[in-house]
């Protein structure tokens, strides 16, 4: 999960985009602005991105970006772990590669089975 500030900066970017493309008013953008202020954690802001998406596109092209940014950082986490593992432990590689291959997995669900994967994770940060 992105912090708020990360958040907070993409949301200020996608609006300010689609203000130039005359897609939301100055005026729609000082409300969702003072709303979106209110928000304390990112998860209210992702609670608010959701809520104002079907009244304001701009929010479902947001929504799309950050599906794309999450499916791209598990893929990329799995290739790592799995260029690592593979010669150490081929059988876990090929465990967490089927895993990772199924639609509903994320790095946390891959997390909490495998306990080697959660390490590598946290040993790169």
């Amino acid at each position: 999960m992105q912090t708020k500030e990360d958040l907070q900066t993409k949301i200020k970017k996608q609006l300010a985009k689609s203000l130039k493309k005359h897609e939301i008013t100055p005026r729609d953008l000082l409300l969702i602005l003072t709303i979106f202020s209110k928000a304390d954690t990112s998860e209210e802001l992702h609670l608010l991105i959701e809520l104002f998406k079907d009244e304001y596109p701009p929010f479902l092209e947001l929504l799309d970006t950050e599906k794309y940014d999450t499916k791209s950082e598990f893929e990329h986490s799995i290739h790592e772990f799995i260029s690592e593992m593979v010669q150490v432990n081929p059988l876990l590689a090929a465990k967490i590669t089927h895993e990772a291959l199924k639609k509903e997995s994320t790095l946390d669900s891959i997390s909490k089975q495998f306990p080697e994967f959660k390490n590598f994770l946290q040993n790169k940060k």
